[in-house]
């Protein structure tokens, strides 16, 4: 499915995230609203416990620390999108 930049605009709005950072889209199915999912960047330790501030550990020489990519996606449902009126089943069908 195709989705127009206007259209993935809306998903990503409608699901409440924030300009910045743009997720991708996951089209799942099922008729789901769009909900965000995962989360975003991070550094831990290779133990895995969460590191707030990672400036400090950068100044030490040897570090530990591992960056971890954000996850953050926008998951909506297949048959939400047919509903509304978005993908590229309409332009298909407004060609014929």
């Amino acid at each position: 499915m195709i989705l127009t930049r206007k259209e993935r605009s809306m998903i990503r709005r409608s699901a409440g995230c924030a300009r910045s950072g743009s997720p991708s889209i996951e089209i799942i199915p099922g008729d789901q609203e769009p909900t965000e999912e995962g989360f975003g960047f991070r550094y831990e330790t290779k133990g895995g416990i969460y590191i707030a501030h990672p400036s400090t550990y950068s100044k030490t020489g040897w570090s530990n620390m591992v960056y971890i990519h954000s996850s953050r996606r926008v998951e909506v449902g297949e048959n939400f999108l047919q509903h509304y009126g978005l993908g590229n089943e309409r332009r298909e069908k407004h060609g014929e």
